[in-house]
């Protein structure tokens, strides 16, 4: 609309498609629950009808089971997009019940009703462009990288995973038990860094046990994991 800008054109009640935290190449329906200068409460759509604006509060209530489900995200970011998104990049996405559901839903009606029920909804087609762009990535399976931990700021060492496709892919962090920890990843990942950053950084490196190790711990994975420097 004139005079707004474009994250005030975010209005509760409008639809969004969000990515799966957890399958990010799946991609399901979110309603706004509120906009605060684009920080957006949103909740996923179970339940939704043809009929127009005043069944939506009707539809909220019979959401709000689901609040533990919210999302609270800034509406440029990546897993955000236009009703439509997904349908426009559908070699890679597809419409999915999120991993954090476990109801049954009628997911064919749902997405025909939010696809239809968005074209009253005028969005500008610039609205996202200063989001991140996921790009095409050059990874290969067991490639060796550094993992940068956010919550403790610590450098790991790890390894690719299982490729999932030309954009997403396992990065899996070392555990001497054997007992893996890994997160889906993708291209510009902020939290993945080259081999041997850290030394080169001079910062340490930092096992599973959140032991500090020496840049020979480097040798000592690469063989016991067969991976090639």
């Amino acid at each position: 609309e004139i005079g707004l800008n474009a994250c005030e054109q975010l209005k509760k009640g409008m639809l969004l498609e969000l990515q799966d935290i957890n399958c990010p190449w799946n991609v399901w329906f979110a309603r706004i629950i509120n906009n605060r200068g684009g920080r957006l409460h949103l909740r996923y759509v179970i339940n939704i009808t043809d009929d127009d604006d005043e069944e939506e509060e009707e539809e909220e209530e019979e959401d709000s089971s689901l609040s533990s489900s919210d999302i609270h995200i800034f509406y440029l970011d990546r897993r955000v997009h236009f009703i439509g998104w997904t349908t426009n990049n559908s070699s890679i996405y597809i419409y999915d019940i999120p991993t954090c559901l476990t109801l049954k839903i009628a997911k064919e009606k749902l997405i025909d009703i939010c696809l239809n029920k968005s074209k009253k909804h005028f969005l500008p087609p610039n609205l996202f462009k200063q989001q991140e762009e996921i790009v095409k990535h050059r990874f290969t399976e067991g490639m060796k990288l550094e993992v940068f931990e956010s919550n403790k700021q610590n450098v790991y060492i790890g390894r690719i995973g299982h490729i999932h496709n030309e954009y997403y892919f396992d990065v899996i962090i070392d555990n001497e038990d054997d007992n893996e920890l890994s997160f889906i990843g993708y291209s510009t990942d902020p939290h993945i860094l080259p081999a041997h950053w850290a030394a080169e950084h001079k910062l340490a490196l930092i096992n599973d046990k959140d032991i500090r190790q020496t840049e020979e711990y480097w040798n000592l994975y690469t063989e016991k994991n067969e991976i090639n420097n």
